[in-house]
């Protein structure tokens, strides 16, 4: 019999408060294991690198690359916030040569070809010899890959066709998610031939993780909080696998030699930001003015008919003096995007009554790429008024007209707009709102 232990992190999301105790709680474990006779391999499922972070913004992930080269993964593959935050440049430039194979099946250049930097599967060796097969598969948000010049296929697909390929080449199969929880479950259920699915993107802790049939599902929530240990039994002469148990590490218990680390880098990031000054405010601006500056450059940079954000997206005041790319990430830090809409007039009355609904201000929100706490009122430009009759600017919205809106593009895939489902989007990559908002108040000199 010989023992294999897969340790993994996922949806670290640039949290590196616990980072310093992950790296020495893994190097630890992979030395005393492997002294014992065991085999250890460590994976990095995705949503490491976080743009919200000044230091994975100033260096474009370079940061995140070296601390996984640090963490010393057997292998990795990428989440949504490395696929669809950098351009395809940036992410080769991020992974090209990197010492880990980054496994990802489902990503592919619009010719057709699989970007030079990644591959659909890789096989580990034990001291033993016994042959591990790792797949690898992230979240297709197809919108937003096509926007980027990528096409994406579907994660499950990939995953079964390549687990047929390979399957009769290993001994052991394992499969590098970042699909999420409830796409894992249809994995198992759809392809037995896999042993365990290491889990990402919807945050789930499960403490002994997951069975479904003999696929065993284990997740490490999120932020570097609980680390992943899958250990195996392989019966070499049976070869079969003889048992499975997952388990999570609070690294919160765990020994940091560096507790400051996340709050240097932090202050590392901000200091390079600094360095690039695209502005001088003369006087002080509040944030619900630069919330208005934004939604107006929003419309015309869009050439949409109405165009609406919520406040909450700036995150503080503008003071007067320099305004440089820090001030810009720490007031608007958010990975979102603008999207155009297509609606009919008719769509876009029942959209807009919600829009001028008190209810707003002191929702709070989390994911879909929002950073800040409240979503804020949400301001439309140009103006939107009356109550049961709307006129833009003074001009009544016709029912049966076309029109085209602008807003953000957590506003599409969240449940506030109902009607958005089965309009007509345009997703506008790579660039942030922070870019736009930029751009807005170079404008304004």
């Amino acid at each position: 019999m010989e023992t294999i232990h897969l340790y993994h992190i996922n949806d670290i999301h640039s949290h590196f408060e616990q980072w310093g105790a992950i790296t020495e709680y893994i190097h630890t474990e992979r030395e005393r294991l492997t002294k014992s006779g065991d085999t250890v391999f460590v994976f990095d499922l995705g949503d490491h690198a976080d743009r919200a972070h000044p230091l994975t913004e100033a260096t474009l992930g370079q940061s995140n690359r070296q601390m996984l080269v640090e963490l010393q993964p057997d292998a990795v593959t990428i989440g949504n916030n490395e696929g669809i935050t950098f351009s395809p440049g940036e992410l080769e430039i991020l992974y090209q040569d990197a010492p880990f194979p980054v496994v990802v099946g489902n990503l592919f250049m619009i010719s057709g070809e699989r970007p030079s930097w990644c591959i659909p599967s890789t096989i580990l060796h034990t001291e033993l010899g016994t042959k591990v097969g790792i797949v690898g598969a992230t979240v297709p948000f197809v919108p937003f890959y096509k926007a980027l010049g990528w096409d994406v296929g579907d994660g499950i697909a990939t995953i079964q066709q390549e687990v047929e390929r390979i399957k009769g080449e290993v001994d052991i199969v394992v499969v590098l998610s970042h699909l999420g929880l409830p796409e894992d479950e249809r994995l198992a259920d759809m392809c037995p031939a896999i042993d365990v699915i290491l889990g990402a993107h919807t945050h789930h802790v499960l403490p002994q993780g997951k069975r479904v049939g003999d696929v065993l599902l284990a997740c490490a929530g999120k932020w570097g909080q609980w680390v992943g240990h899958v250990s195996l039994s392989w019966g070499k002469e049976a070869g079969i696998v003889l048992s499975k148990e997952a388990r999570l590490s609070d690294t919160s218990l765990l020994p940091n030699k560096t507790p400051q680390l996340a709050k240097t880098l932090v202050k590392d990031g901000i200091k390079r930001l600094e360095s690039s000054v695209i502005n001088i405010l003369a006087t002080d601006l509040k944030k619900d003015q630069v919330s208005n500056w934004l939604c107006e450059y929003i419309h015309h940079w869009s050439g949409a008919d109405v165009t609406f954000i919520n406040e909450g997206v700036i995150l503080h005041d503008f003071p007067q003096g320099s305004v440089t790319l820090a001030t810009l990430h720490q007031a608007c830090p958010h990975p979102i995007n603008v999207c155009t809409i297509k609606t009919s007039g008719e769509e876009l009355l029942e959209v807009l009554r919600e829009v001028k609904k008190d209810r707003w201000h002191n929702l709070e929100i989390k994911g879909l790429g929002f950073r800040g706490k409240e979503m804020g009122h949400l301001v439309t430009y140009p103006e939107v008024t009356g109550t049961h009759i709307l006129s833009i600017a003074g001009e009544q919205i016709e029912k049966e007209r076309s029109y085209t809106v602008a807003t953000l593009d957590m506003f599409t895939y969240g449940h506030f707009f109902p009607t958005f489902d089965h309009c007509q989007k345009t997703y506008h990559l790579p660039q942030f709102l922070r870019h736009l908002l930029q751009e807005a108040i170079q404008e304004r000199t």
